[in-house]
């Protein structure tokens, strides 16, 4: 009977390890969906839920102009945002990073997660 339960246990901590796994660029820019900042805000204005439920978690690419470089994030903007406070906090790799510039349009794509204070777009690489 423990070894039932043992193996059991195993079974489960196999399947959820392998429900984890990360995701390749490929796979990402596969399944991105097109992200646009301020129509998620209005929507969020409309109906915080809903917005919830389309974006939060869900793979996202996003084309932005990066107004600063921190040490494992980028703050981006967009351009044709209709307030200039809006911006989203997207995390990526250092060798990433290093390629930037600020004022720099790129577009990204990683997995966005709403926040408290901060939006963020995590896992995040540069769409080539």
């Amino acid at each position: 009977m423990k070894r039932i339960l043992a193996f059991g246990i195993f079974l489960v901590m196999l399947f959820s390890l392998t429900a984890c796994a990360t995701k390749t660029k490929t796979e990402m820019l596969q399944e991105a969906i097109h992200f646009d900042y301020e129509e998620y805000r209005l929507e969020c204005e409309n109906n915080e839920i809903r917005a919830r439920e389309r974006y939060n978690g869900k793979t996202v690419r996003w084309t932005a102009t990066v107004t600063e470089i921190k040490e494992n994030y980028a703050v981006m903007k967009q351009d044709d945002q209709k307030y200039s406070s809006w911006s989203i906090l997207v995390y990526m790799k250092t060798e990433d990073l290093i390629k930037l510039n600020r004022n720099e349009e790129i577009t990204v794509v990683g997995v966005f997660e709403q926040g408290r204070i901060n939006d963020t777009i995590k896992k995040a690489f540069v769409a080539d």
